[in-house]
């Protein structure tokens, strides 16, 4: 079986290989597709636009809206909802040793390559 894509990957990962993922019938289950693919399809863009500082697009004109409408989501459920695990700390919030790991300067590389390639700089 072949199975392709970041949130289909995990939530088949989890429901063969580990007691990770709620089964179906738990109540715990809605939420759990939900905050994968909330977690792929807003967090994660929300957060390379802001750190590749891009332009925000019109709010109509992008999946994930601005920069802190999915911010406030997760703080929300991450501080007033039923998951109330992870603690307030600065290790948390601080993304500067991730955007300073080679890989991310590998990425922003590659990204800066083929702006310059489709502008016909190189």
């Amino acid at each position: 079986m072949l199975v392709t894509e970041q949130v289909a990957i995990t939530i088949y990962a989890t429901d063969q290989y580990s007691e990770a993922a709620p089964s179906i019938g738990d109540p715990l289950r809605c939420p759990y597709p939900r905050w994968l693919v909330y977690d792929a399809a807003c967090f994660e863009p929300a957060v390379a636009d802001r750190a590749e500082k891009r332009e925000p697009l019109a709010i109509m004109m992008s999946p994930h809206g601005d920069f802190d409408g999915p911010i406030q989501a997760l703080a929300g459920q991450l501080w007033s909802g039923p998951f109330r695990l992870v603690p307030k700390r600065r290790v948390f919030t601080d993304v500067s040793p991730i955007s300073a790991r080679p890989v991310a300067a590998r990425a922003r590389d590659a990204a800066l390559a083929a702006a310059q390639d489709v502008a016909g700089v190189r």
